[in-house]
Formats: C-alpha cells, structure tokens, sequence
C-alpha cells in the first residue's frame, strides 16, 4: 500500500521516533518553547549519530544570484501569448486561488481555535484584515520570485507557548530576516535526509508537526459527530487534508458533502446562498484543476 509502517531499522525513522517521544515529553510538562527545544534536541542527537551531516559552514552573505527571480515574473506572457488568451492559465489561477484562499481560512481558524481568539459564533473577529494582509503577502511574494508567502498551519506552536498578539509574528518576522545570514544551518535542521535519488526525509522537523497535528485536533471535541448531517463532512475534511496534503482540498470536500446531504435530506432551505455557491465554485476548481494538469501534460 502507499501508506504503511516506516522502516525502524532506518536510522531517520528512528531519529524521528526519538524526537516524537522528545518534543511530546516536553509538550506534556508544557515546558515553553517545547516544539523548538524538540528540534534542537534531535538535531544535536541526529548530528552525534551521523544521521544528519554536520554543517560545512554556518554563516553566509546572500549573494547576487539570490535576488534573480526579483521582479521577473511574466504575467501578461502568462494569460496572453500568440495573440491568444490562455484559458489554460486562468484556470490554473482560479485552482490556486481557491485552494490559497480556504488554505488560509483552515488556518485561521485552526490557529484562531488554539489561541482562544474566535467568538462565540466560531469566527474570527477583524477576518477582512487577515485576509487583506495574506493576500498582499502572497502578491508580494510571487513578484519577488518565492514560494507562497501566506498563512501557516505551523504557527499553531507559538500560539501553544503564548503567542497572541501582533508581537509574535513581528519578532518572527525579524529572525526570518536574521536567519538569511545562518542558512547553511539552518538548511541542516531542515533541509532533509535524502534516502535515496530525489528522495528526502526529514526526521528532525516531523515531530513538530505531528505534535501541531495534535493541537489542531483537539478542536475535534467540539464537533457532534452523533449529528451525521455535521459528522460525515466534518471526518471528510478531516481524513482528506493528509491524504491530498492540502488543507483546501479538505475544506472542498466538507462543503461538498454537505450540501449535498442537506439537499438530498430535503433540507435545501437549512443551506446559506453562498454555502451552495462555495460548494459549486469547489466543484469547479476541483474540475478546473483536472484541465488544467490534463492541459499542462
């Protein structure tokens, strides 16, 4: 099967278990900063056993070549060319969009749950400026040639030490800025064991995120899944986002099966206009991203 039991002769399967136990030992006496601390720990360990390579370097100055992707995208080239408009672009932009868009309102609203920040409705108050920065952020991003500069599932562990407040991602905001000059090390925490050609691991930043997983899911209590109107779309979203690794791809799922129950059950008038029009626009990108790949092949 695609899934199934790692390798525990492996020496990266066996780092990854030590740093498991680790990073969950110190989660659970809730030491601050136990995530960090679990990482520092298995990296030292990994470094000991020879799992991981030593660095060769630890500073470096960026270079010229660094900042070759400033300002280089070619967006007219993209949706325009030959004199044609290339439906296959605005597809594949309108597929990136949903799933950036519900990516980062999983995200919110996981992290928002974790911080004790939303309201008694389960939403976040002042959404429209998340948003706005996000969606600046992922425009500035693009144009300065890097990856998706947006919202991340994994800032549920500062919010598990006490981050609450615009402080937190400003002070992480500078050390990414510090880290520019530490990335041969940096690139050794996280860069990954390659197994094989192609093939990476990487045993020291796994444990964090399956102890972010953790937290993520104790918001689960609240879901009544004796309701199976609210049980089945709820467990879809849930089941689907590691299976897809995309957290949009859940959240598409979960709107289409609920719908769909609600209409089916004759319940149609129970659904808000912009559930139906949220699920239909899934329902499109899901179809429009299957063009697009066909089309791109």
């Amino acid at each position: 099967t695609a899934v199934t039991l790692g390798d525990f002769t492996a020496s990266h399967t066996q780092l990854a278990a030590f740093g498991l136990v680790l990073t969950a030992i110190l989660v659970a006496f809730r030491i601050k900063g136990g995530i960090l601390l679990g990482i520092v720990g298995t990296t030292i360990v990994g470094m000991i056993f020879k799992v991981i390579p030593l660095p060769t370097q630890y500073f470096s100055v960026p270079t010229k070549e660094s900042f070759s992707t400033f300002f280089q995208a070619d967006i007219v080239g993209a949706v325009w060319s030959n004199g044609m408009l290339n439906i296959a672009a605005l597809v594949m932009v309108f597929a990136l969009f949903m799933t950036d868009f519900f990516d980062t309102m999983g995200t919110v609203i996981g992290v928002g749950g974790e911080a004790k920040l939303l309201n008694e409705k389960g939403s976040l108050p002042n959404l429209k400026r998340v948003l706005l920065v996000d969606s600046l952020a992922a425009v500035a991003g693009g144009l300065f040639g890097a990856s998706s500069v947006t919202t991340y599932i994994e800032s549920a562990s500062g919010v598990s030490d006490g981050g609450r407040t615009g402080i937190m991602p400003t002070v992480t905001g500078f050390l990414f800025l510090v880290s520019i000059f530490f990335a041969p090390l940096i690139a050794v925490v996280g860069g990954g064991v390659e197994i094989a050609e192609g093939v990476y691991k990487y045993p020291v930043t796994s444990s964090a995120l399956i102890i972010v997983g953790f937290l993520m899911m104790t918001v689960m209590t609240k879901i009544d899944f004796k309701d199976y109107e609210i049980g089945i779309p709820a467990f879809l979203t849930i089941i689907i986002m590691p299976f897809t690794y995309s957290i949009a791809y859940g959240i598409g799922f979960g709107f289409i099966s609920y719908t769909l129950i609600k209409i089916f059950k004759g319940k149609i008038k129970q659904l808000h206009p912009l559930m139906i029009i949220v699920s239909i626009l899934f329902a499109v990108a899901f179809v429009a991203q299957f063009l697009a790949e066909k089309f791109a092949g």
